[in-house]
């Protein structure tokens, strides 16, 4: 790898915050499957980590550095998923060090970069947020976890050398955040290999401040990665939504809405909504909202969809003086929709609930 590259262009981005998703690895340790459109509880795992960037208001805009064989495939999966921040996609490198390089071409001037695992699928925007609070007091942050087990360090022959004080050591993970001047300057003078970028500053005698991870936000590298993964979700979502668990709630949408959302793999909300989450009903609510909202329309699909199921999350909300409907905060899981009905409208444009078909 050169000890130099050319500054990236400016994309009038002072004060701008960029996103780095590196996913150029090779799967190696999936058995044979690509770990970054595995299925995650009814949503690709790399829909799954790009969200959270798209969500968080903090974030200006994304770059996807991706493996040669999956570059087209991953761009169109992030168009399907409605990544809109999405600045470009771009091939990486031999060593993950060189992927995040070419990540910063791409992603042109700003003045903070997160550089994230692409298998760290349940990142989440207030980890984001940390993040970047906590990167102002130096210049670059890591979110880490303080290590639970005792550590020994080992002769290579397998025989112990000595027991490390615990108490000292974290786990490094992701999403690492820098000043986009100093991460420039790592990439630039450092050319040995680096296990993070937080390694690189860390040769030049840089700063970095450690702050508290989650312990959800695991990197997913094997089949039984994936399958945590999910448990996490189901659990989090069980104790995000259990005041909705007593019964079915409703989403009326368009048939072609419903086609495409199928061809993606996950709902996103019809062409009607643009306010960040999905609008609902519960069974007693969606008849009134069918003819306030869509009297006499055609064309038109009812999705029943079990809540404690549903991985994103749920809250009831409406003003102080109306009636509170259920609100889903991110992509529907196809997995949590358990029922498909076709809703037409009667001779006089009114709807019912096809109750005997629930």
């Amino acid at each position: 790898m050169p000890s130099s590259f050319p500054l990236p262009p400016s994309s009038g981005g002072r004060g701008a915050v960029g996103a780095i998703i590196v996913a150029a690895g090779g799967s190696t340790r999936m058995h044979g499957a690509d770990k970054l459109f595995a299925d995650l509880a009814g949503v690709p795992l790399l829909a799954r980590t790009l969200r959270p960037f798209q969500d968080s208001p903090l974030v200006d805009r994304i770059v996807l550095v991706l493996s040669a064989a999956n570059l087209e495939r991953g761009r169109a999966l992030a168009d399907a998923c409605g990544i809109d921040k999405l600045s470009a996609a771009c091939e990486g490198g031999p060593r993950r060090q060189d992927s995040v390089r070419l990540g910063l071409q791409a992603l042109g001037a700003c003045e903070w970069v997160l550089v994230h695992d692409g298998a760290r699928p349940l990142v989440s925007t207030k980890l984001i947020e940390r993040g970047l609070a906590a990167a102002r007091e130096t210049g670059a942050a890591v979110p880490a976890l303080p290590l639970a087990d005792t550590v020994k360090l080992a002769t290579a022959d397998g025989t112990v050398e000595r027991t490390l004080d615990r108490d000292r050591l974290w786990a490094a993970q992701t999403p690492q955040v820098f000043r986009y001047d100093l991460l420039l300057r790592a990439h630039r003078e450092v050319s040995s290999e680096a296990t993070d970028d937080a390694a690189m500053l860390e040769t030049l005698g840089l700063p970095v401040k450690l702050f508290e991870s989650s312990a959800a936000n695991i990197k997913v590298t094997t089949p039984d990665d994936l399958r945590l993964a999910e448990a996490i979700l189901r659990s989090e979502n069980r104790n995000r939504g259990a005041e909705t668990a007593s019964q079915l709630i409703m989403h009326i949408t368009r048939r072609d809405d419903w086609e495409r959302a199928k061809s993606a793999r996950l709902y996103r909300g019809d062409t009607l909504d643009s306010e960040g989450f999905i609008h609902c009903s519960t069974e007693d609510q969606v008849v009134a909202v069918a003819n306030t909202a869509f009297r006499g329309q055609r064309d038109l699909v009812l999705l029943c969809i079990d809540p404690e199921r549903v991985v994103a999350d749920i809250r009831f909300e409406g003003s102080p003086d109306d009636e509170l409907f259920p609100h889903i905060y991110g992509p529907l899981n196809l997995d949590a929709i358990v029922n498909v009905l076709e809703f037409t409208p009667g001779k006089d444009g009114t709807f019912q609930l096809p109750t005997g078909q629930l």
